[in-house]
């Protein structure tokens, strides 16, 4: 029979600092005369969320001492369990030694002793110690690294480990050896020290390694230290990061001096900046910084694939009716075909909508207002131009259903805009232009479904859709709307230009067809096809954007979705001799053990639209578990048109209880008259079971052969 015993502070004087209840649970106990107390046969004694397990406890009030028989095993929270063959302990579990004991940090790191000691409640220590995350097995006796001490001493408060003589053992073969080394447990989460170090090579910069250093600064902000030294470089990157009430801030760059630029005088770098704050009255502060000390830096670092940068600062407050947003973007193209004097260096954007819900006629009326100003260093004529635009726009829309299921929505709106072009004279343009650009549609839809004897679900909906918008039109610069392609989005659009500074002009109608086949086992296919038709060719659209001549070239979509795994679409612009104009394929396989995600696109020349060459473009990004520790994944483009890879990676990770193995190689190709292929080598090990590496417990080796 189970006995509960309930120590009261009377019982256990000794208790009495503590303010705690102690709770003794054993199949047999027995108080003797000179109040000692034997309990024997599963032991259990719980005090303040600690657990001590053994097979004899023995307590003696007059030394305030519990001896105990093993197995032992001693839990603290979930994170602290001490397995031991004997020991002695107070009874608040704070001081005492257990011998032939193993100590494990969250169910991952070992700490294996002859002697552990316990002090203050605070300290473990444990004498002529081996310590190591990975498993060991009769048939696996030898870990795959361990650390051995002289002296391994545990601080719960801090959660630090720290060793003395420490000697790093990769398969019972040492490795190096510090006197004093100190490290995370694998609870903490935000710890000084160094983080998991890597070597890189590139075939500019060269090999080297590169050894986080992780200093926290506070409760809410740390910086991260990177040195990476090669022959022909000294680099230190930095990352420091700082979160606020109402916000936080990110920072990340690099300093080298190297040899790699004939011409460089100085320091060369780069820095990346960026925040958000949340502001009174529900707006939100956002901001970002991209500065570089030269075109070639980032590329020649492997830091960013970018070719321009974007610097902005921005107020936003996005509501259920109305939205407000204004920004400033400064961009710097790092492109050998651009020039930043030419370029629209300075964005100023702003912008509000409201939506209404007038009660007396009912529908939606929505207003918008926005100003929109480009700033060019230049002064030459065109090129050197400057433009601001201010514009307003009036939608009202409404819809019906009829008792036979048709759905009618009818719709006007009107475009009001404002144009000031400034700097040299450009004869295409006036120095201010002023249009009225109305719109007036109607739209059918006639949605039907019918169910069959297997289940499955059909859903066919027609659709047709009138507008009319006058033709004339004053000519004004293009910023925001020189590509434009007829796609599932836009196919029913008043205006399908990508922006606002060129609106589609005309009457046309655009017929379209949609079904959707849903199974009972959770698949779906869908089938959408639209074509538009024009009552005056204006010339407004490129050949190949799919919405040129009278007739637009047929859109044609296919989806399919398994449910689960596979998802797959096609989509294409071609016309009545069924040549594509542009064609694009994606697949999506999301299994237990491979991961694949894949594209290819096709666009044919167009010089309208600074396309000399025909587009042929496929993508592969797949990742695939070869094993139960090992996973690859690749990264791939290919350029049909160039005949040759523009971006490749192949990387291969193993992954077990105790270590991370990491080894990568990229490659992006450049065109064969330049010269500048670059091939970068990545290789890191991490030991898992310091600091926090939780969620490798997953990837446990089994003692089963």
């Amino acid at each position: 029979m189970r006995f509960l015993i309930i120590l009261l502070l009377a019982l256990l004087p000794g208790l009495a600092s503590a303010q705690g209840i102690a709770t003794l649970i054993a199949d047999d106990v027995q108080v003797f005369p000179d109040n000692t107390l034997v309990a024997e046969g599963n032991v259990e004694a719980l005090y303040e969320g600690q657990r001590l397990r053994a097979s004899r406890i023995t307590y003696s009030q007059a030394d305030d001492l519990l001896t105990i028989e093993g197995p032992i095993t001693f839990q603290q929270d979930e994170d602290l369990l001490v397995l031991a063959d004997q020991g002695e302990m107070d009874p608040r579990f704070e001081n005492g030694i257990l011998r032939g004991a193993r100590m494990v940090l969250d169910q991952q790191l070992q700490i294996s002793s002859n002697q552990i000691n316990r002090a203050e409640g605070r300290y473990t220590q444990s004498y002529q110690t081996t310590v190591s995350s990975c498993q060991v097995c009769a048939h696996r006796p030898v870990p795959l690294w361990s650390i051995r001490s002289t002296r391994v001493t545990h601080d719960e408060l801090e959660k630090q480990i720290y060793f003395d003589n420490a000697r790093l053992r990769v398969m019972d073969v040492p490795i190096f050896y510090l006197p004093r080394l100190r490290v995370p447990d694998p609870t903490l989460e935000r710890a000084r020290g160094f983080l998991t170090p890597s070597i890189r090579s590139t075939s500019k910069v060269g090999t080297g390694l590169r050894l986080p250093y992780f200093i926290p600064l506070g409760d809410s902000a740390d910086i991260t230290l990177t040195p990476f030294i090669t022959e022909k470089s000294r680099t230190a990157e930095f990352r420091y990061r700082q979160a606020f009430r109402k916000g936080s801030i990110s920072a990340v760059g690099a300093i080298s001096s190297d040899s790699l630029k004939s011409d460089a005088d100085g320091l060369r770098g780069y820095f990346f900046g960026r925040g958000s704050f949340v502001m009174p009255a529900n707006f939100r502060l956002t901001f970002d910084i991209e500065a570089v000390s030269d075109d070639n830096y980032l590329r020649d670092y492997s830091y960013t694939g970018k070719d321009r940068l974007d610097s902005h600062i921005g107020l936003s407050r996005y509501r259920r009716d109305d939205l407000a947003t204004a920004r400033i973007t400064n961009f710097e193209t790092l492109r050998n075909d651009e020039r930043n004097e030419t370029q629209p260096t300075v964005l100023t954007e702003i912008d509000y909508e409201r939506r209404l819900f007038p009660a007396v006629i009912g529908g939606e009326l929505t207003l918008r207002f926005d100003a929109m100003g480009f700033y060019r260093e230049s002064e030459q004529i065109s090129v050197g131009r400057d433009v601001n635009r201010l514009s307003g726009r009036l939608e009202y829309e409404r819809d019906w259903i009829s008792r036979f299921g048709l759905l009618t929505e009818a719709a006007v709106a009107l475009n009001y805009d404002v144009y000031r072009i400034e700097g040299e004279d450009d004869a295409n343009f006036d120095d201010q232009v002023t249009q009225l650009t109305p719109y007036a549609g109607l739209e059918f839809r006639l949605p039907m479904a019918r169910s069959g004897a297997s289940g499955a679900r059909h859903v066919i909906e027609p659709i047709a859709q009138f507008v009319w918008s006058d033709n004339d039109s004053e000519p004004v610069p293009n910023e925001d709307s020189t590509r434009s392609e007829l796609d599932e989005g836009n196919l029913l659009s008043f205006n399908r230009f990508s922006g606002t500074d060129q609106y589609e002009r005309g009457a046309r109608a655009t017929l379209a067809m949609g079904y959707t086949r849903f199974d009972p086992d959770g698949w779906s296919l869908g089938l959408t096809v639209g074509r538009s038709f024009r009552e005056e060719d204006l010339g407004q659209f490129t050949e190949t954007s799919g919405l040129n001549g009278l007739q637009s070239d047929w859109l044609t979509s296919i989806r399919y979705d398994s449910g689960d795994r596979l998802s797959l679409i096609a989509r294409g612009l071609m016309d009545d001799d069924f040549d594509f104009n542009r064609a694009e394929f994606r697949a999506d396989w999301d299994g237990p053990r491979f991961n694949l995600g894949t594209s290819y696109i096709w666009q044919a020349k167009d010089a309208e639209e600074d396309r000399d060459e025909a587009v042929s473009e496929w993508t592969v990004d797949t990742r695939y578990r070869l094993a139960r520790h090992w996973i690859t994944d690749v990264d791939w483009r290919y350029d049909f048109a160039a005949d040759q890879a523009s971006r490749a990676r192949i990387g291969l990770t193993y992954r077990n209880e105790c270590v991370t193995l990491g080894v990568a190689a990229s490659r992006r190709f450049a065109y064969s008259d330049s010269g500048n292929d670059e091939t970068t080598y990545d290789f890191s090990v991490a030991l898992n079971g310091f600091g926090t590496s939780r969620g490798q417990r997953s990837y446990a080796r089994s003692c089963i052969k």
